[in-house]
């Protein structure tokens, strides 16, 4: 899997804990499956030529049309934002398709928590210093320098598993406003 896709992965496993505040046990079963399916098969075509991992990040934006995600709409709607990216660059053969879809994750990921600053502060003045975002940017540069570092099966592996536990505290941070710098201990049960 190249690094590039593993990035936009990374960040498409911290998104979709959000989603789950907002959407059903269906939806969110969908998104996980089709997040496990990313992560698994990479580019795959269907007998018509189309890539079902494209089909599948076009199917997770389109969740987003008159969608209501109750109280914390604007953290869910950028996570399914991010998400549907992430799914999108993982089905492209193209690297600068890929290049475009991983920079809408990360960037995603910016505006998911510049929002859900906005919304517990009252204005975006200091967003950019919030704990939040200096945590995200940490991940995504440590998410770039291991998988830079190689794709092997274990390094997509550490990668994955830290994102997923990542976005365990995202959620406390846009429900309860817990932004702990605290990850869970390495034996926290993992999530796949």
């Amino acid at each position: 899997m190249p690094a590039i896709v593993a990035f936009a992965l990374c960040c498409g496993e911290r998104a979709l804990p959000i989603c789950r505040i907002g959407v059903d046990d269906r939806v969110f079963g969908s998104f996980r499956e089709d997040l496990d399916r990313s992560w698994a098969i990479g580019p795959e075509l269907l007998a018509d030529g189309s890539n079902v991992l494209v089909g599948a990040g076009g199917r997770i934006l389109g969740e987003l049309e008159d969608a209501d995600f109750g109280s914390s709409h604007n953290a869910v709607f950028d996570a399914i934002t991010v998400l549907g990216h992430a799914v999108w660059c993982a089905g492209e053969s193209s690297i600068d398709e890929r290049r475009t879809e991983a920079k809408l994750s990360a960037k995603g990921m910016l505006r998911l928590l510049q929002g859900v600053y906005s919304s517990q502060h009252g204005m975006f003045d200091g967003w950019r210093d919030h704990e939040s975002v200096r945590r995200e940017l940490e991940s995504q540069m440590r998410d770039l320098r291991t998988l830079l570092g190689g794709t092997d099966a274990s390094a997509i592996m550490i990668a994955r598993q830290r994102a997923a536990m990542e976005g365990q505290l995202l959620v406390d941070g846009v429900v309860d406003r817990n932004w702990s710098t605290s990850l869970p201990s390495e034996d926290w049960p993992t999530l796949f």
